[in-house]
């Protein structure tokens, strides 16, 4: 395993440094045959820290002794010109600088002078500027076997699956009810906005109930929306349970029975791009409603017809099946329920190259190539979760292994495939940028949310075109459609904000899973602000709670945020455990400090019905946007975060009142934001009020990873705006006031607080 490279830039700087000088005809004087492709790689390690580029981009790669890591305060240096890119280094004889092509670089002496810096290598002696006080944690040697915490006996296992079973069941019928409470609530713009939708559609024919069959309506899309798809642009898809409902008719029935008998429920039975054939559920409709649908069709020329996805089936009857062949697989139960150990073979990392990789993710990514069957890898944020999953799968594939990489949600899934990447320029972190032309892709799934997606990976028939391919992605959804253990390993981002049928897809599909993920963060469900449910943990945290800690590893260097940004989380969330990186332990804003909370008596309020929004708070939101654009901070670079979904309309309406625009403010609610980053984050927790009532923001299990989702998200700056008092305030019954109490007097410690009105706030 490599020197980790935080240490060598700290001691780099320590000294007097300069471009190497040698005499040119020492520049080939060694063997370096068997470090091919070294310092290139190296040159992108380096390329990460700041501290070594200069604005033009020039990389100085710092080398070390010939037969020591000891740093000779000498440097190669990379120009990444337009032209061509070359390394330089300060010829002797000459004088001057002298170039050597990157193909050439490799057969030089400076791949002997930094051969150390890769995992290929170990100097005989540990260097002097690796000490106890600025060393990695030590790593320790990880168990090859892992017994079970927890063991079910038959009578709990069984109880185990029905639980499965009638979670599945459950959510079914909660997505449902959720859909049409949201239609009846809100106006159908803003039911688009989360659940899609056709807004307009003229209704063509109606065909009576045969004994088999239930009455049918038949419609298509008016002709000034013949450009668009039901499928693609709506997301109505065959077998949907969907909303029927008037939106215009001629006069001849009656407004005030339409509205109250509907809208009817049906299912789509047909489909096409413009046309769909919906069977009306008699056993959920009036049949009044069905009257009026057939009437409507038969009599009235000029109405109009909406439908609302209500329900879709297909990802609930996977989830189930997936349980079902779970159960019956003796291998895969054992493991599930801790009636066997997990078992892992260090050999196998034997050869294994992840140059690209810090020390923990190192281990991590070993860890996987040893495991027989499971392994957890704990990123929190920013510890490079995501880049360790693609190296991952490089190797892997390298190794001989088809791998499934999966994710929740179609975003997540093609962001593990391209990242950022854009037509002229790849994201490194993603598979897209990191595979080579010889390791072949395919991306499966109806829907994908990139070009860059569509036009390089994507095939619709998963069947026949994925078949042949050394990584396919996909939705955990769509991986029901590959056999069981069609794959060597399923690699499943996010895999904490999944639930355990959910994950049983790909587990399915794989003879061997890594889960990635972080469950100090928000579970797949979890209360929200207008109900309280029982928080439901992942496949992740399930593995964790049968087999402790050893069937996890966590990736422990944080890449994302200020130090100062970072503290709170890492002692209240992670036991301690982080460690910032040199590039970011600094990172500020010019003219702020890292963090900021501010103390407002402000006053909640109703909105939407159920939810809350706090206008003092909103207006404290707008003043410190204010000062971060006159700041010259890019809008798009500030993130708004709140607790409640009524606030954000607050917040966009004092927004609206600023100059320059704050058009491109990302502002959502905290659960929304997990996964997103700013250089800026302002929170509003919104509750303020007399009786101490913080709401779901103080529930006992998943209030603290809400806070923490909440903390986590801003790279230099971070605002916290709140009522303080009402935030800390025990409501006698079991929460986590507790945490929020440790927060504030954290940030009185740091001196960090001000307790200011909007008008009066400063930088």
């Amino acid at each position: 395993m490599g020197i980790d490279l935080d240490h060598i830039v700290t001691e780099f700087h320590s000294l007097e440094i300069s471009l190497k000088k040698i005499e040119e005809e020492n520049l080939y004087n060694t063997d370096t045959s068997t470090i091919s492709g070294s310092i290139d790689t190296i040159r992108q390690k380096f390329g990460a820290y700041n501290e070594l580029t200069d604005d033009e981009g020039r990389i100085k790669i710092p080398l070390h002794e010939a037969n020591s890591a000891e740093l000779t305060g000498d440097f190669l240096l990379y120009s990444p010109t337009s032209l061509r890119p070359v390394y330089a280094y300060y010829n002797i004889e000459k004088q001057s600088r002298s170039r050597i092509q990157p193909s050439k670089i490799d057969d030089t002496v400076f791949a002997h002078h930094v051969r150390f810096w890769t995992s290929k290598y170990t100097p005989t002696t540990e260097p002097s500027y690796i000490n106890s006080n600025n060393s990695e944690k030590k790593i320790s040697a990880p168990s090859s076997v892992v017994e079970p915490k927890i063991k079910y006996n038959d009578s709990e296992e069984e109880q185990f699956y029905d639980r499965l079973r009638s979670f599945v069941s459950d959510q079914r019928e909660t997505a449902r009810i959720e859909a049409r409470d949201a239609y009846e609530q809100y106006p159908f713009s803003a039911f688009r906005n989360q659940y899609d939708g056709v807004p307009t559609l003229v209704p063509l024919s109606f065909r009576s109930a045969t004994t088999e069959l239930g009455p049918r309506l038949t419609v298509i899309l008016p002709d000034e929306f013949r450009n668009k798809d039901f499928r693609g642009d709506y997301g109505i898809y065959k077998e949907n349970e969907v909303l029927v409902d008037v939106i215009e008719t001629d006069g001849g029935i009656n407004s005030d029975k339409i509205n109250k008998l509907l809208p009817a429920e049906g299912i789509i039975k047909g489909i096409n791009a413009h046309r769909s054939v919906i069977e009306l559920l008699t056993d959920r409709c009036d049949v009044k409603a069905i009257k009026i649908l057939r009437t409507i069709v038969e009599e009235s020329e000029d109405s109009l017809l909406r439908i609302a996805p209500l329900f879709n089936p297909v990802p609930y009857n996977r989830e189930f099946s997936a349980v079902q062949t779970a159960e019956k697989s003796d291998e895969k139960r054992e493991i599930i329920t801790g009636a066997e150990p997990v078992t892992f073979e260090p050999d196998k990392t034997i050869g294994a190259e992840f140059s690209l990789l810090n020390n923990h993710q190192t281990v991590a990514a070993e860890r996987v190539i040893s495991s027989n069957e499971v392994l957890c890898i704990h990123g929190p944020p920013g510890t490079g979760k995501t880049r360790t999953l693609v190296t991952l799968i490089r190797e892997l594939v390298n190794s001989g292994n088809r791998v499934l990489a999966c994710a929740h949600s179609n975003q997540a899934t093609d962001n593990l495939l391209v990242g950022t990447s854009t037509f002229d320029e790849a994201d490194p972190g993603s598979l897209h940028g990191t595979l080579p032309d010889d390791i072949s892709v395919a991306r499966v799934g109806s829907n994908v949310t990139t070009r860059i997606v569509s036009s390089n990976y994507w095939v619709r028939n998963s069947n026949a075109n994925a078949a042949t391919a050394d990584v396919v992605c996909a939705t955990m959804s769509a991986a029901s459609d590959f056999t069981v253990n069609e794959f060597d390993f399923a690699v499943v981002d996010e895999a904490s904000q999944a639930s355990i049928p959910a994950s049983l897809i790909p587990f399915n599909s794989a003879e061997k899973i890594v889960l990635a993920g972080d469950h100090k963060q928000l579970p797949p469900y979890s209360s929200s602000e207008l109900e309280e449910q029982e928080m439901e943990i992942s496949l992740f945290e399930h593995f964790i709670e049968r087999y402790g800690d050893d069937v996890t590893t966590l990736l422990q260097k944080q890449y994302r945020m200020n130090e100062l940004i970072a503290s709170f989380s890492n002692q209240a969330f992670y036991e301690g455990r982080l460690e910032t990186a040199i590039r970011n332990k600094d990172w500020t804003l010019d003219g702020f400090d890292p963090v900021l909370a501010i103390d407002i008596e402000g006053k909640e309020d109703r909105a939407n019905g159920k939810s809350r929004k706090n206008t003092d708070e909103a207006k404290s939101v707008a003043q410190r946007v204010l000062e971060f654009r006159e700041a010259g901070i890019a809008s798009s670079e500030i993130g708004v975060i709140t607790a409640y979904r009524g606030q954000i309309g607050a917040i966009k309406s004092e927004l609206s009142n600023i100059d320059p625009s704050t058009n491109n403010v990302k502002i959502d609610t905290i659960d929304s934001f997990q996964g997103s980053e700013r250089e800026a984050i302002i929170v509003s927790f919104v509750r303020s009020n007399e009786n101490g009532n913080a709401g779901f923001l103080t529930f006992p299990d998943e209030g603290p990873r809400r806070l923490n989702v909440a903390l986590t998200r801003a790279r230099k700056q971070l605002t916290l705006i709140g009522n303080w008092e009402t935030l800390c305030s025990s409501e006698n019954r079991e929460d986590c006031t507790a945490v929020y109490q440790n927060l504030f007097d954290w940030l009185n410690e740091q001196d960090l607080v001000r307790s200011k009105q909007p008008t009066q706030l400063q930088k």
